[in-house]
């Protein structure tokens, strides 16, 4: 499908440019991203610099750092997951390699993370070596700031599970990525990608130990597309098909908990949990100064107010 053919299909269903949900045109649409190809506020998808079809070399070869060590900026970091499974993101499997050593691992293509990250267990696991450092402070959701993180940065070899493609990237280590995402159910959708001769590698339980950002995502875009029935969106990528959209009609429940994913586990100092203000338990004084307050301003009203 080319680039004018997605536009009209997306102004046919009244979908926003932007996020590709409908309901709304993208002057109104919340998501403060932007295209990862050209800038330009629209979908990745609708891009008119993607030629479908295109093919580049096998290497994505991130610029080399001439420092140990880089100045401090500020990172916008991920998005926000719902945990549950009637929404499916861009997750998919592939291999890591480091020599002789291979194994599978899950991933997530992320545009609204300017950087690609990758759990320090499993560069550890897999030797990958650590070029420099990056000192970060993350944005959150909700518009907080993180206090500057140092994470090493390491170069990750990966390769598509079929073994037809390889590349390599900077990514920083993170501790936890993100939380938990359920593995995808099955239903008739599963049916419909493989008559249109499309291979989801992504069917099994466990954690995300890469995530793909905006800075490398852009590069593994083949341009293939597929709008399902379903209403699932498949999207060709160097390492493999993604699918994500809504699993189903049924809506979400009013009492679905919203898993605000921020790069940080921030601990507890212990001296906060010494603070008895924070456990809302007061100075005895305190508590009678106030009560004392309370009924002097009674007293004050009662004495000066008159009814005409």
């Amino acid at each position: 499908m080319s680039t004018e053919e997605r536009q009209k299909a997306a102004q046919k269903s009244r979908s926003c440019f932007l996020c590709l949900e409908k309901g709304h045109v993208i002057a109104k649409c919340r998501r403060k991203t932007s295209c990862v190809i050209c800038g330009k506020k629209h979908n990745i998808l609708l891009c008119r610099n993607i030629q479908a079809g295109s093919k580049s070399p096998v290497n994505v070869n991130i610029r080399k750092d001439e420092s140990k060590e880089t100045v401090t900026q500020r990172d916008e970091t991920l998005a926000n997951l719902a945990r549950t499974p009637n929404v499916l993101l861009q997750t998919l499997m592939v291999t890591l390699r480091r020599r002789d050593k291979k194994r599978q691992a899950r991933a997530i293509m992320d545009s609204a993370s300017q950087r690609s990250y990758i759990l320090k267990s499993t560069a550890d696991e897999m030797q990958f070596e650590s070029s420099c450092k990056e000192k970060l402070s993350h944005s959150l959701f909700g518009g907080t700031c993180s206090d500057i993180i140092t994470h090493d940065v390491f170069t990750v070899f990966l390769s598509k599970t079929d073994g037809t493609y390889h590349c390599n990237f900077k990514a920083l280590g993170q501790d936890v990525i993100c939380g938990s995402i359920p593995p995808v159910a099955k239903g008739e959708w599963l049916q419909e990608l493989r008559e249109n001769n499309i291979s989801f590698s992504d069917k099994n339980d466990g954690p995300i130990e890469i995530l793909i950002g905006a800075d490398i995502a852009g590069k593994l875009m083949t341009g293939g597309f597929k709008l399902l029935a379903s209403g699932h969106a498949a999207i060709e990528t160097k390492l493999g098909w993604t699918v994500f959209g809504k699993n189903g009609m049924r809506e979400i429940s009013d009492n679905t908990t919203l898993l605000v994913t921020s790069m940080l586990n921030k601990e507890a100092l212990i001296s906060d949990l010494w603070s008895l203000d924070a456990l809302g338990i007061l100075d005895p004084s305190e508590k009678k100064n106030k009560l004392e307050l309370q009924e002097e301003a009674r007293d004050h009203f009662l004495s000066t107010a008159k009814v005409n």
